[in-house]
């Protein structure tokens, strides 16, 4: 049976990607990610921490750092990887679809950036939207829909040079490491809002595109040659995010997140890369997997527009007044409900 509710149902494919053959260890590591991020959003916008035992508090808050440092990473290595197998395995035939793909995600931004503005202003104007529509302001904690968006329409254009940098383990490298090589030299205070999309920026909270592409391209090259472990892989990313490691210890600090410094992407690489091969390892010895988990990791995108919508309007009505168990009781019932919306919506 087709899903009802038309143009609703889109909503919930940009971010869930299917293949042939289902391969539940993609939709174990999306959930996992999915429910980090929800709950990380929960702690960040509505938790009080002066009304809860320090020892909750600070377990909390350094879930929220941790999810900092690894969901969104993740979730573009995870993007790569189902891209490879829908789009660029036959890239060709499929550039429709993509564009497609883009325009979905780009729509899910505005509804997610439109609803977080009206919520916080208790207003809406027509300069708002425009504002919104041509990115002269970006909308916090909806800005990171922005790297999926733009990824799908720059492979339409650079489909082919995608496919060409994650055809050798050393292309791979040697692309990764070029992008990684502008974090140091990009000029972020004179970036624009639009530019820094791509680039970064100090303008807004940015997740910058081009910047994160090697998570893209290390999910993209992995799917491709079919790759679970592989030591020369293990050895690359945890390389990358001993960088990261290496600057806390010497700083005793966080690197610099917005606009992100290149220890800060570099930190997310080996937990990405475990956390994929945990999944793998989890979803071959589940007999009977849990449906709850599979519909969330089957539409990430929809939960997390439907969560940012719910957050904020709580964040709004209420302020962050809530202790660690109202926290976490809103956090389930945001879970639950949304993926209610989902099984109703799928019928």
């Amino acid at each position: 049976m087709q899903p009802r509710f038309g143009v609703i149902s889109e909503i919930l494919i940009p971010l869930n990607i299917m293949t042939k053959q289902r391969n539940y260890s993609l939709d174990y590591m999306k959930a996992i990610l999915v429910i980090l991020m929800i709950l990380a959003h929960c702690i960040q916008l509505i938790f009080n921490n002066s009304n809860s035992p320090n020892i909750i508090s600070f377990l909390l808050l350094k879930i929220s750092l941790f999810v900092n440092i690894t969901t969104f990473s993740s979730f573009l290595f995870m993007f790569g990887y189902v891209f490879q197998i829908a789009y660029l395995s036959n890239y060709e035939t499929t550039k429709v679809k993509l564009l497609k793909n883009a325009w979905n995600t780009l729509i899910t931004y505005y509804l997610c950036a439109i609803s977080i503005t009206i919520l916080e202003k208790k207003q809406f104007n027509l300069t708002d939207l425009l504002n919104i529509i041509v990115f002269n302001n970006v909308i916090k904690y909806s800005e990171f829909l922005l790297a999926f968006t733009f990824i799908g329409f720059i492979s339409v254009i650079f489909g082919k040079q995608i496919i060409y940098a994650t055809s050798t383990l050393k292309k791979l490298i040697l692309s990764s490491s070029v992008l990684l090589f502008f974090t140091f030299i990009i000029p972020y205070e004179k970036i624009p809002i639009q530019l820094g999309i791509f680039i970064g920026t100090t303008k807004f909270s940015s997740f910058p595109v081009f910047l994160y592409l090697p998570y893209f391209l290390l999910g993209v090259y992995l799917s491709k040659n079919n790759i679970l472990f592989n030591k020369n892989i293990l050895f690359f990313v945890s390389i990358l995010s001993a960088f990261f490691i290496s600057y806390i210890i010497i700083n005793h600090n966080l690197p610099e997140r917005f606009p992100p410094s290149f220890f800060w992407i570099s930190g997310s690489f080996l937990y990405s890369y475990t956390l994929y091969l945990f999944c793998y390892f989890i979803s071959r010895r589940i007999k009977h997997h849990n449906r709850f988990i599979l519909a969330m990791g089957s539409n990430t995108l929809f939960l997390l527009l439907f969560s940012n919508i719910i957050i904020f309007y709580i964040k709004s009505n209420f302020s962050n007044c809530f202790t660690w168990l109202s926290t976490l009781m809103i956090f389930l019932i945001i879970i639950y409900t949304g993926n209610f919306i989902i099984k109703i919506i799928r019928k």
